[in-house]
């Protein structure tokens, strides 16, 4: 595993199974990935029946990260490859919380992955992770959100019922200008007394990640209920950097245009709603008219612009089918 190229990831719930554990180390092992991020982990109690001192199996070559859970039984954890160890730690910014995790890495400029597994306290207090440990924070720059979410929405999974909750998430993802990188209706979940796989297990980025994060895609018969999701992080110092990370292509020619402008027409009106995008026309408008001397913060404008850029991206993303480029593509 080499610890100069793009880290090789994978996020899987593994339904407190020993098992799919060992099925998902050896592919590990297989692929070269270097962290995975556990939901629902299989662990050990320890003589005295609680948590303190517990662990998940135990494999060569990999380092355990557990959060911050007290005796609770930790519903999330990590994976770190010993090659790569030194530059990952547990973030000051990880909660006292068994379904919440935080890991910082520190590769040529700091990357935070948030690891969620979205349940009621097991404290009985039925406050969903989510409600406790994300939304109420602030999001660092460079972040990864990802896990087992547990919530439906059409935006990535059509075919099931939105969930109660999924409006919180969804003006938390778009105040936050997230990319959700998961296709729309690509299955993570799917039990035999299920029609269609679900979507519950989601990967989110910050913009500034977007040409930073590349190949993701989803892995089955790992042993668990859920499928894997693989993708690769390229840090500041990773050598090992590809093409076709840099730009995202669309096949307009099998685009849900009517999709499309339903989707932009909401984005821009949480966009208004929750930055200063409402102010956009004033500013043109006064640019226009006052040219240089309008003293308008160019810092400004940029932020309006990033925003607008986003929220374009993340309908493209869910109203137009990504192109497959070959090596024989024309660019």
């Amino acid at each position: 595993m080499n610890s100069t190229g793009p880290i090789k990831t994978l996020q899987i719930n593994l339904n407190r199974s020993a098992t799919a554990t060992e099925s998902a180390l050896n592919l590990a092992i297989e692929l070269e990935i270097s962290l995975i991020a556990v939901q629902e982990p299989w662990v050990y109690p320890d003589p005295d029946n609680n948590y303190l001192n517990t662990r998940s199996v135990i494999y060569q070559g990999y380092i355990q990260l557990l959060p911050n859970h007290g005796i609770l039984r930790p519903r999330t954890m990590f994976y770190i490859a010993r090659s790569i160890s030194q530059f990952i730690n547990i973030s000051e910014d990880s909660p006292d919380d068994p379904d919440c995790l935080i890991i910082d890495i520190n590769q040529g400029s700091k990357i935070q992955i948030i690891n969620l597994y979205n349940k009621d306290d097991l404290n009985s207090q039925a406050i969903k992770t989510l409600n406790r440990g994300l939304l109420p924070n602030p999001l660092y720059k460079d972040s990864i959100v990802l896990g087992d979410l547990n919530i439906h929405h059409p935006w990535w999974d059509p075919l099931h019922k939105e969930s109660q909750g999924a409006q919180d998430l969804l003006e938390w993802i778009s105040d936050n200008n997230l990319i959700l990188l998961n296709n729309p209706g690509e299955g993570t979940f799917y039990r035999s007394n299920m029609e269609h796989p679900s979507v519950i297990d989601l990967t989110l980025i910050t913009p500034l990640l977007e040409n930073r994060i590349s190949d993701w895609q989803t892995i089955q018969d790992l042993g668990s209920d859920h499928f894997g999701i693989i993708f690769n992080i390229t840090t500041i110092n990773s050598r090992n950097t590809t093409n076709n990370s840099t730009f995202t292509r669309f096949n307009t020619k099998l685009a849900d245009w009517e999709l499309f402008k339903k989707t932009l027409i909401y984005k821009i009106a949480i966009l208004v709603k929750s930055t200063s995008l409402a102010d956009l026309a004033v500013l043109y408008k006064q640019a226009i008219l006052e040219g240089p001397n309008a003293g308008i913060s160019t810092q400004k404008m940029d932020i309006i612009a990033e925003a607008l850029t986003n929220a374009i991206i993340e309908t493209c993303t869910i109203s137009i089918p990504r192109a497959t480029v070959t090596e024989k593509s024309k660019l």
